[in-house]
């Protein structure tokens, strides 16, 4: 549950930044970009807890599996963000495409986060 909470103030500080991206005029970008989010406290969980994990409910482990799968999509939208950027010829709306599917998938973690169990 600490991992949730962690991951939560983590995706508030990348939508933060990523809707000051967005509202930049003209063809401005922003240079520094938080990190992807670390996801192997999951996969931690997974090989040194396999009973317990297997033992949650099958909607917990689901929405568990749910959760980081939606950590790993924003991890993937911030690594083709980053490799686009230096292309030659790259417009602030072919970056912005990334922004709004980071706020997409940001949306759609949360939703499952408020599934899990609270501690």
């Amino acid at each position: 549950m600490a991992d949730i909470q962690g991951q939560s103030r983590h995706l508030s500080e990348l939508e933060e930044t990523v809707k000051q991206e967005i509202e930049i005029p003209g063809q401005g970008l922003l240079v520094r970009f938080p990190p992807p989010l670390n996801t192997a406290t999951f996969n931690s969980m997974r090989v040194t807890y396999p009973r317990e994990f297997l033992e949650l409910d099958n909607s917990t482990r689901a929405n568990f599996i749910d959760f980081y799968r939606h950590l790993d999509r924003i991890n993937d939208a911030l690594t083709d963000r980053r490799t686009t950027i230096p292309l030659q010829r790259i417009m602030k709306a072919d970056i912005v495409k990334f922004d709004h599917a980071i706020l997409a998938y940001i949306k759609q973690a949360r939703s499952v986060a408020q599934l899990l169990p609270q501690r």
